[in-house]
């Protein structure tokens, strides 16, 4: 990774009702939050693929590379895929990004509806 450019991470949460994987994109103070389905990440990584998510409160910038349990019995997470990140756009309802990690390179676009979103791998970078 290089030093200076903003970074994501995928993690998978589970010990909960509804295990999921936790979609982070640092935004400035916080992190940009998208709730998706269990296997989302596997599915995005075979482009082009689509997966919907929802979009969650903002968290602490410290998830970017947490893993172990969340406070208050709300389960563990693992990290699934981390990396860097360039924004080819991103405005309040369409996001384009260009993911580049050891494990996970592609670019995605992501449509923002209210609180839900469409995710789509475009391309492998």
């Amino acid at each position: 990774m290089t030093l200076g450019q903003p970074r994501f991470s995928v993690l998978f949460h589970e010990g909960v009702e509804s295990p999921h994987e936790d979609f982070f994109i640092e935004d400035g103070e916080s992190l940009f939050s998208i709730k998706l389905p269990p296997g989302s990440l596997d599915k995005l990584l075979d482009p082009p693929a689509e997966v919907s998510g929802t979009i969650q409160p903002r968290h602490r910038k410290l998830y970017l590379d947490y893993e172990g349990e969340v406070s208050g019995g709300r389960g563990t997470v693992s990290i699934l895929c981390k990396g860097t990140f360039e924004a080819r756009e991103w405005t309040d309802s369409n996001i384009k990004l260009a993911l580049h990690s050891l494990s996970c390179e592609f670019d995605v676009g992501i449509e923002v509806n209210g609180a839900n979103c469409l995710i789509s791998a475009i391309k492998k970078v």
